[in-house]
């Protein structure tokens, strides 16, 4: 009976199609924000399992299969550069990531190993739930992303591709470029403590100029996150300056914490518009952006 969003950034296959496989019966509902032309140096893949932590589950190389469910408060180091087609020289990698059978309720950070760790977050979970998110990260040192989790988790890393070394995105350290709730920070003090979202509103946040991204970039990639809200809604992440879309990035349960991976255009003045139909707090976290 739920409702459950994730960001998929996939290659496409034969005739120009994408295969949906579901192993239960469900309703689909697909939205398109972007696309990758053919000679883009984004290297789509097919997708392969580089981590799970449960015993008895394989990975695409048997690397990382079985190792134990992350401590609370632990950090995971997995290599991604040189594994499932990522290249070894890799500059950042798109995983899905999800936790499973967690013992309390918490969180986990993606990162680039060598990084100090950031105060972000990619994915929000319950004791005993499963959650999935989409993750684009810079690798960091001797090609390794590092995986932390708040609470004692399973967890599953799933990659579909890589942006070589080179000119194109740009990943950089996660930040928080807004959170709404009170005595909460984020990288310059901007869009912090604004307040509970009201329903049917709109958001106006300012991404260039913040957090490493330069005034001419022409779309970024964040991870937007839902929290407090009063009912069953969605959000919509869409350029300022155009009409918005009857799309949605992510749906809100009552009293619920959900995350998603979303990669928009920057619209007018360098902003991104968060439109919300229910009242909720909003998180955005910035993990890179495509240069113009």
């Amino acid at each position: 009976g739920g409702t459950v969003p994730n960001a998929v950034i996939t290659k496409i296959g034969t005739n120009g199609n994408v295969c949906i496989y579901t192993n239960n019966t469900t309703h689909l509902i697909a939205d398109i924000n972007g696309y990758y032309p053919a000679g883009s140096t984004y290297g789509a893949l097919a997708p392969g399992r580089l981590l799970d932590t449960r015993a008895g589950q394989p990975t695409v190389d048997g690397q990382f299969s079985g190792v134990g469910a992350l401590g609370g408060g632990s950090t995971l180091e997995l290599q991604v550069a040189a594994r499932a087609g990522v290249a070894a020289d890799a500059s950042a990698v798109v995983l899905n990531v999800t936790a499973t059978n967690p013992g309390g309720a918490g969180f986990i950070t993606v990162f680039p190993c060598g990084s100090p760790q950031p105060t972000v977050s990619n994915l929000n979970f319950v004791a005993g739930q499963t959650v999935p998110n989409a993750v684009v990260t810079k690798i960091g040192a001797g090609g390794k992303v590092c995986i932390f989790s708040s609470q004692p988790t399973d967890v599953i890393a799933d990659v579909n591709g890589f942006y070589p070394a080179g000119p194109g995105f740009s990943a950089i350290q996660p930040a928080r470029l807004l959170d709404s709730r009170p005595a909460q920070t984020t990288i310059d003090g901007q869009f912090n403590d604004i307040g509970i979202r009201p329903t049917d509103s709109i958001t106006e946040l300012h991404v260039t100029g913040r957090a490493g991204v330069p005034d001419n970039a022409t779309a970024v990639v964040l991870n937007i996150t839902a929290t407090q809200a009063t009912s069953n809604g969605y959000i919509t992440v869409y350029p300022c300056g155009t009409t918005p879309p009857t799309v949605s990035n992510l749906n809100t349960t009552p009293g619920g914490t959900v995350p998603n991976a979303v990669i928009t255009k920057i619209g007018t003045n360098g902003n991104v518009c968060i439109y919300t139909n229910n009242t909720t707090h909003l998180i955005a976290d910035i993990n890179g952006y495509y240069p113009g």
